[in-house]
């Protein structure tokens, strides 16, 4: 982030291969990725907002995210980053104002309106606006 400019993301895209997998092979494969893609852009990289499990479904559920995230962690540890884990719900409504209830598609169609500048893809475009939110979220986390 540069202002309200995103200067660059990422988005995992499991191979067949890790799509089939399971449990830590498929954990394993979003580490790896995630730890090169890092390593690849540390130099730029100063902060990293992970997001903070918020999840109102089942027990099995909860545990395979919680998985990811802490992959997730480790991996920005593993480079010297600071880490700020931020609830998406909270960040949609800390920065756009809207409930907490406020879905995904809710929030992609206001960061649309509200930051015109962001070239958001068309496929994946509300991970990418969540990530936005995330992001800017973080940075204020970080700046109170």
């Amino acid at each position: 982030m540069e202002g309200d400019d995103m200067i660059g993301y990422g988005v995992w895209t499991p191979t067949p291969a890790e799509e089939k997998a399971k449990g830590a092979t498929r954990i394993f494969a979003y580490y790896s990725w995630l730890n090169t893609w890092i390593g690849l852009r540390r130099s730029t990289i100063e902060l990293a907002v992970v997001e903070e499990l918020a999840v109102m479904r089942g027990a099995k559920t909860a545990r395979v995210l919680a998985h990811f995230e802490a992959a997730a962690l480790i991996a920005c540890k593993r480079h010297g980053l600071i880490v700020v884990r931020v609830k998406a719900a909270d960040a949609r409504h800390q920065l756009l104002g809207l409930p907490i209830t406020a879905t995904k598609e809710e929030a992609h169609a206001v960061v649309k309106q509200n930051y015109p500048q962001l070239k958001l893809p068309r496929k994946g475009g509300a991970d990418v606006a969540d990530a936005f939110v995330m992001a800017k979220a973080g940075l204020t986390v970080l700046g109170s």
